[in-house]
């Protein structure tokens, strides 16, 4: 007898199968995490994704390194130093200008907001 409903192996193998013919790119803000980058390493042995670590590329190899992660593909911003920085505290601050938000009060947010930019 057949059962009714989704056969959820079958589903997620099907997701998998269209996430790889596209990869898109995956913010994963968390990366002084073990699990962010565990998840990072799984996404890209299955390329699935790219994975957009936020943090010190340093940070990030060195923590891999200790736990055997291979994150060859991913990409590593800094957000101090990312180069947008300015482009994006610039937009933030003018959607938030009629709650008086100023340019270096939205810098300043985008750095220390994990899940928006990342930690500084």
């Amino acid at each position: 007898m057949m059962r009714k409903g989704i056969d959820m192996s079958r589903y997620i193998t099907s997701l998998k199968q269209q996430a790889a013919q596209k990869p898109q790119r995956i913010v994963l803000p968390e990366s002084d995490d073990i699990r962010i980058l565990q998840a990072a390493d799984r996404v890209l042995a299955e390329q699935l994704a790219i994975p957009v670590l936020l943090g010190k590329e340093g940070d990030i190899q060195e923590l891999a390194s200790r736990y055997q992660l291979d994150l060859e593909g991913a990409e590593v911003i800094y957000p101090k130093k990312y180069p947008g920085l300015e482009s994006l505290a610039q937009t933030y601050a003018d959607k938030r200008k009629a709650t008086g938000m100023t340019l270096e009060e939205s810098r300043r947010f985008l750095l220390n907001h994990p899940c928006i930019l990342g930690p500084p």
